[in-house]
């Protein structure tokens, strides 16, 4: 199973290309993600030791291509927000059941405290 890989940079160079059928220039874009992920080896002497690896990916653009991507992270950005108020949402549910419970806790041991009457002091 692949470790997950975490982007520590974004690149990019610019350049044109050459349409040789009508002899026009057109801009494209090289988008380079440089991803960062963990790697373990094992040692000669059995130990184990966490490190990672950096690799580059890159993907030529043009205009459109640019645009398209860029929808695209906003439609991401937009359902990812939508995330963060269900989890706003879900960790208020679970600090009200935590403050709840510690108050049934504190409730059960205050009754615990108080010592049952003696046999002496029962009102018939």
């Amino acid at each position: 199973m692949d470790a997950d890989k975490h982007i520590c940079q974004v690149r990019s160079n610019t350049r044109f290309i050459v349409n040789y059928e009508d002899r026009t220039l057109y801009p494209e874009l090289e988008l380079i993600l440089i991803t960062e992920q963990v790697k373990y080896d094992v040692n000669d002497d059995g130990s184990i030791t966490k490190g990672s690896t950096v690799e580059e990916s890159r993907f030529k653009l043009t205009q459109k291509g640019v645009n398209r991507l860029i929808g695209e992270l906003q439609l991401l950005s937009t359902g990812l927000q939508g995330y963060e108020q269900l989890g706003a949402s879900i960790n208020a549910l679970i600090r009200n059941s935590q403050e709840h419970q510690k108050d049934q806790s504190e409730d059960t041991d205050e009754t615990k405290d108080e010592a049952p009457p003696a046999d002496g002091d029962r009102s018939e």
